[in-house]
């Protein structure tokens, strides 16, 4: 598996398959404003992409994408957004979370649910500024 920086608008397609067009001009968006990674095999096949959006108040958005092949490397997944949070750049980190899976995932990754809105979740993953992670 390799993770690798910045996502293509390829890695999006894998992800999202046939979508309305605002979708994908929302995702073409997310890959070209701010940071971005993919997960792949060593075959080269997109299992993941994830990215970071920046605020101006200098917090960020998280958003998260995945292929049937996640399902095969979720504790790599995990691990792999783990380990990425707490060297970003930025103290606090909003997901909004439309599924079952997508809560399940951010909760074991350490993010805290803050809110509910519109039928969404929002989770929260938040540093202090001596880098611990916030409580909820």
């Amino acid at each position: 598996m390799k993770l690798v920086s910045p996502a293509t608008q390829y890695d999006l397609a894998c992800c999202m398959g046939r979508c309305q067009m605002m979708a994908w001009q929302c995702a073409k968006l997310q890959i070209e404003h701010g940071e971005s990674w993919v997960l792949r095999t060593d075959e080269g096949e997109t299992v993941a992409v994830g990215g970071l959006w920046p605020n101006e108040d200098g917090t960020a958005d998280g958003w998260f994408m995945c292929t049937k092949l996640a399902r095969k490397h979720l504790k790599l997944i995990v691990r792999l957004i783990r380990l990425t949070l707490p060297r970003s750049a930025y103290p606090s980190i909003d997901v909004v979370v439309i599924t079952k899976a997508g809560a399940r995932i951010a909760e074991i990754c350490g993010l805290s649910r803050t809110e509910n809105r519109d039928g969404m979740e929002i989770w929260r993953y938040g540093r202090t500024f001596r880098g611990r992670q916030e409580q909820g």
